[in-house]
């Protein structure tokens, strides 16, 4: 709740000032060290693989309760719906697929 207002109140204006368009562009300025630049960029792909993993396996559980699927052929399932649809249809079909998993989360957690 208190991170969007600190996010526009503190570092926006920093970042519009400085003509800086990214954090990782911001640290890069203001560290002068390509280190800390690549440091910070894969400590988000790391958070972001956590949480694709947990993403990916949310729905599996559900799947399994609800259905009885095993979880690799749910994981599997999934994951080749996620990616043809990304492939195919770019930006809007990942949209879509993420509906289509909150959606099948909703509904299978409605039923349990």
């Amino acid at each position: 709740i208190l991170t969007f207002p600190i996010v526009l109140y503190l570092f926006i204006p920093v970042y519009f000032n400085l003509g800086v368009t990214s954090v990782y562009q911001y640290l890069d300025m203001r560290f002068k060290s390509g280190f800390v630049r690549r440091l910070a960029s894969g400590t988000y792909i790391f958070r972001s693989s956590l949480n694709l993993g947990v993403s990916l396996f949310t729905p599996c559980v559900a799947l399994k309760t609800v259905l009885g699927l095993p979880y690799s052929l749910s994981i599997i399932g999934i994951a080749s719906i996620s990616i043809v649809l990304t492939i195919v249809g770019n930006l809007r079909s990942a949209i879509t697929a993420d509906v289509v998993q909150a959606a099948i989360m909703l509904g299978c957690s409605s039923v349990a």
